[in-house]
């Protein structure tokens, strides 16, 4: 059967990047959530998600989502 080699994934994500270690902790984490898609191949899987930022710094982009297609394994 198909539907054994389709799987639906929901995932969370937070974290943040800072130019030095001194900085570390200075500002919020950023979030975001979504859905993925998750297909089982011979070649390896395919994914496709769609994630939302859950919060955006002034001056960044409205909250609109993105999609991110992938063919491997995450590292």
């Amino acid at each position: 059967p198909l539907i054994d080699f389709i799987k639906l994934a929901a995932f969370f994500d937070s974290g943040n990047v800072w130019p030095t270690v001194e900085d570390f902790g200075s500002d919020g984490f950023k979030s975001g959530m979504g859905l993925g898609l998750r297909v089982k191949t011979p070649v390896g899987p395919i994914n496709l998600d769609y994630g939302y930022p859950l919060n955006n710094e002034p001056g960044e982009d409205g909250k609109s989502g993105k999609f991110y297609f992938s063919v491997s394994r995450g590292f």
